[in-house]
């Protein structure tokens, strides 16, 4: 969250200060600055919030309890048919989250598959913070975290369906082939996967595929 302005990041920033959130970069040249335009709102409403956060919660903003565990449910009406049961894994330099959903449309109550991240895997490479998300494509997800984990099972799923997996750029590796070359990561994948893949580049301004944002 260093690298662009959220509403959450925000509300950090209000709790427990600039440094601490995460805002390595000033807000106003940031990624999704527009949602800076919540600040006010936030400094306003802050020392209420700050009123209902239990102590140990403040202390767990600015320290790692070391490697847990964390399950948690949300719910969306009219769009999940039932409640949304998420799981996260974090450890040092490693976390794995993902949420198991059945719902009406593709991409989540904003209706979004560029918005909805249904199982992420975010890493420490040495040189900053790498990232591999599932790009949603079914309405229905069957999501299993464990330690160094993630188990991904689509219920709905046909013979058409597919595991689109975005993995961030690197600096330290410009051109990513294979889960080999993933800097400071060690991928092994199983299950009903296709392992035979072409790499093309996809630009806005042209190339073999369209970008996804």
């Amino acid at each position: 969250m260093n690298r662009y302005v959220s509403i959450l990041g925000l509300h950090f920033w209000a709790l427990i200060g600039k440094k601490e959130a995460g805002f390595s970069v000033p807000a106003h040249i940031s990624s999704h600055n527009g949602d800076f335009a919540f600040g006010p709102l936030v400094a306003i409403l802050a020392p209420f919030h700050a009123t209902l956060m239990p102590a140990d919660i403040m202390d767990s903003l600015t320290t790692f309890s070391g490697e847990h565990t964390f399950v948690s449910q949300t719910y969306s009406p009219p769009y999940d048919y039932v409640p949304r049961n998420i799981t996260s894994y974090l450890t040092t330099d490693l976390s794995i989250g993902a949420e198991t959903f059945n719902q009406t449309v593709v991409g989540g109550p904003a209706i979004n598959v560029n918005t909805f991240n249904p199982a992420v895997i975010q890493w420490q490479t040495g040189a900053e913070v790498g990232f591999i998300t599932l790009y949603a494509s079914e309405k229905a997800l069957i999501a299993d975290v464990a330690p160094g984990v993630l188990n991904l099972t689509y219920p709905a799923g046909t013979s058409k369906s597919a595991f689109s997996l975005l993995v961030s750029t690197f600096k330290e590796k410009v051109d990513v082939e294979k889960w080999e070359d993933l800097p400071g990561l060690k991928v092994k994948t199983s299950g009903s996967i296709n392992m035979t893949y072409t790499v093309e580049f996809a630009g806005s301004e042209g190339g073999a595929f369209s970008t996804i944002k």
